[in-house]
């Protein structure tokens, strides 16, 4: 499990790369990722995400790079 939303991301990210590999030809169209906890949806931040002890995590900035 990963312990901080750097080190999440980057699974997601090692996850859909394995996915497209794997895929053969057939193009992937969506990939959809769930936050965990309570979510700013106006600054697509993780604000508490109890289970894993994250807060204020970026998440919408650190996935569009």
């Amino acid at each position: 499990m990963a312990t901080s939303g750097d080190e999440g991301l980057a699974l997601v990210f090692a996850l859909i790369d394995d996915l497209v590999a794997s895929n053969g030809t057939s193009p992937v169209l969506r990939v959809s990722v769930g936050a965990p906890g309570i979510v700013d949806p106006r600054t697509e931040t993780i604000r508490w995400g109890v289970h894993l002890g994250w807060t204020n995590v970026p998440l919408g900035r650190m996935m569009n790079g």
